[in-house]
């Protein structure tokens, strides 16, 4: 995966840049990203799409909780303070999966 990293305020001219006024500003339309600007309209000025975008961010904020809680059963079996089988009860996973989650946020 590969990330790119903008300044979605700079006005540049270039395409990327027309493309982020689109996101930042909520007035602008732009022809040139029609299905962009066209769902940004929907979720900004329609009942449904507020409805819709305020699922998705609930979704979102119970999914970062839920990763949060998994880090610290991960941290708390690594310490010791917790067992595998117990961490592995708590996060409602099986044993391996458990254990297979958690060298992959905490290499050996």
């Amino acid at each position: 995966m590969e990330k790119l990293y903008v300044n979605a305020k700079a006005k540049d001219g270039s395409l990327l840049s027309e493309l982020m006024e689109v996101f930042i500003n909520d007035e602008i339309y732009n022809s040139k990203f029609p299905i962009t600007s066209d769902r940004k309209r929907w979720y900004k000025q329609t009942e449904e799409g507020q409805k819709e975008m305020s699922e998705i961010i609930e979704k979102i904020r119970n999914e970062g909780k839920e990763e949060g809680r998994l880090e610290t059963l991960y941290s708390l079996v690594k310490q010791g303070i917790l067992s595998l089988t117990e961490g592995a009860v708590q996060a409602n996973m099986a044993e391996e999966s458990f254990q297979n989650n958690m060298n992959k946020m905490f290499p050996i």
